[in-house]
């Protein structure tokens, strides 16, 4: 997912440091300080970020104000939170629970170390979710700024209910939708895609970079699952 853009927002540059040095590899990270700033390079037509992960106590701006900010203009868009407050507000983890606002949360104190596997399928999956939502409330959007050749929504139901038999056998396997691609994982460890073309499905295995290229979506799972199970 390294063309995937995330936002991180902290008032701390001592944890935008840690931020980039956990993620730069995965994602295409973008960090901002100040959450003002950060609020006008995402009201911006052309900026691209699927998700904004951002600290709530900010000097100039909350993070709950930050989303409630973008919730019009970006209302594709999923927030995750970061917050040592829970307990002092309880109306916050009420909202944030509800997900009106946030995806999901990481409560401090947090091991970046230790968690960053959860952490990084966590915004993965937001990631995912938003770019459905893209697709859905705002297709042309999505077609000029991301995929001229995306998945359908119908592709997604389907390969997710396949996906969901190899979890019985392998509980770690996971699968995101991207633009024009199938990103499975185990683990963290990105260990397969499943890419559209104008006249086939190219399934890719990470990191070899083996290319095989099928005429339907089930029949590129089907081999997928072969090499997956076995």
């Amino acid at each position: 997912m390294k063309n995937v853009e995330i936002v991180f927002v902290d008032d701390e540059e001592q944890n935008l440091y840690v931020y980039k040095k956990t993620f730069k590899k995965i994602f295409d990270l973008k960090t901002f300080s100040n959450p003002v700033e950060a609020k006008d390079y995402l009201l911006q037509k052309n900026s691209k970020p699927l998700v904004v992960v951002t600290d709530q106590t900010m000097p100039e701006m909350k993070g709950e104000e930050l989303a409630r900010a973008l919730a019009l203009e970006k209302e594709y868009l999923n927030f995750i939170m970061i917050t040592g407050n829970l307990e002092e507000d309880d109306g916050l983890s009420s909202r944030i629970l509800s997900k009106k606002f946030f995806f999901d949360y990481l409560e401090k104190p947090i091991n970046w170390i230790e968690d960053s596997d959860s952490i990084v399928n966590t915004i993965k999956t937001a990631a995912s979710y938003s770019w459905r939502n893209l697709l859905t409330m705002y297709r042309a959007r999505a077609l000029e700024f991301y995929c001229s050749n995306p998945y359908e929504m119908e592709d997604y139901v389907k390969l997710n209910g396949l996906v969901k038999e190899i979890k019985l056998e392998k509980n770690s396997v996971r699968m995101f939708m991207i633009f024009d691609k199938f990103i499975i994982s185990e683990g963290i460890n990105e260990i397969a895609e499943i890419t559209k073309s104008d006249s086939n499905h190219e399934l890719k295995y990470l990191p070899t970079n083996d290319v095989q290229s099928f005429s339907s979506l089930e029949q590129a799972f089907s081999e997928l699952r072969s090499k997956i199970t076995s």
